[in-house]
């Protein structure tokens, strides 16, 4: 078994240097990724070429980045305690080991990061910092309150939210954003928030309500196509250029014997299918870059020697693998 698994392996690293060459030479973009695997390393892929930023301890991996001119900004953890490199020098450690990052984003001097504190192992707090300071924001009711995404707009910070009452049967999840710590609240339909932008003083949530895709402009519901209304679907992220609303996610089909997940993204409400292989094909967000779209996430495999990840991108459609092993959990392009 392990010599189908290391041959299967070898068929990929042939794959990925092929596309890393395709990409690198057909593209005047950098394309930056972090790669996250089990060696314990913070690392990132850069037009074809993986760049270490740390090899620490236990649980140690990159999560995020954000790349503001030659500088590389990439939030992580370490035995669950979140950090933040700046071109391969740490700048943050967090205070605790039960936090973890759902976001990332630079302005100017400025660095923010939000996160989620698990308290007392029962409920979550939510924050954000900014150049290391960190602001709580409230959970009076002390349920399930997260983060899952943040952006930087006019000096504004926004982060997108939700919360998990837990007191109820069933529970209900409430989705919201943050601007400057007020919630605002999505309308009344429950749901999760999964990313979020800003684009002229508008505010797009992405998310899902009903096991279904769906994205808020400034409050308001928007539904976005499916291929079969019976199956899951959920949008994973949110990106917005000239105007034009992207939003990647991923649907489920379930057989006696696999789960199958299906890639895609919606172009203001259109539908792109990325793959209809009958594999998982997981995505993880949307980045879009003068018109090009790049939509990232992983493969869930199986071999005969068990299951194992490979990370990945779409670029415009086109699939190009970024290591044998592995998930893509975030993009930058400039």
């Amino acid at each position: 078994m392990q010599q189908v698994r290391s041959a299967a392996i070898l068929y990929l690293l042939l794959l990925f240097f092929s596309n890393c060459k395709k990409e690198h030479s057909n593209s005047g973009q950098t394309v930056y990724a972090v790669v996250q695997g089990n060696d314990n390393q913070v690392k990132y892929w850069e037009n074809g070429n993986i760049k270490v930023v740390y090899k620490g301890g236990p649980l140690t991996t990159g999560e995020y980045i954000f790349v503001q001119g030659k500088d590389v900004y990439i939030s992580g953890r370490e035995n669950s305690r979140v950090k933040c490199w700046k071109n391969g020098t740490e700048i943050f450690s967090a205070a605790n080991n039960n936090s973890r990052a759902s976001g990332l984003y630079v302005s100017g001097q400025h660095v923010f990061f939000a996160g989620n504190e698990n308290l007392e192992q029962a409920y979550f707090m939510p924050w954000y910092w900014d150049n290391g300071t960190m602001y709580p924001l409230t959970n009076e009711r002390k349920q399930h309150l997260m983060t899952s995404g943040i952006f930087v707009d006019q000096g504004a910070v926004y982060l997108s939210g939700y919360e998990t009452v837990l007191d109820e049967d069933p529970q209900r999840d409430i989705p919201f954003y943050w601007k400057n710590g007020n919630k605002v609240l999505l309308g009344t339909t429950p749901g999760r928030t999964t990313g979020i932008f800003v684009y002229n003083g508008d505010v797009y949530v992405s998310g899902y309500a009903d096991n279904k895709p769906v994205f808020w402009k400034n409050g308001e519901l928007n539904r976005l196509a499916v291929t079969d209304p019976f199956l899951s679907c959920y949008a994973t992220g949110i990106f917005v250029e000239k105007g034009i609303v992207y939003v990647s996610g991923h649907e489920f089909r379930s057989t006696p014997d696999k789960y199958l997940i299906r890639p895609r993204y919606w172009k203001n409400g259109q539908l792109t299918v990325l793959s209809e292989q009958e594999t998982g094909n997981f995505t993880n967000g949307i980045f879009v870059h003068n018109g090009d779209v790049y939509v990232y996430g992983y493969a869930f495999t199986k071999s005969p020697a068990g299951y194992y990840n490979i990370p990945k991108y779409w670029k415009n459609k086109k699939e190009v693998v970024l290591a044998a092993e592995g998930i893509c959990s975030a993009l930058f392009v400039q």
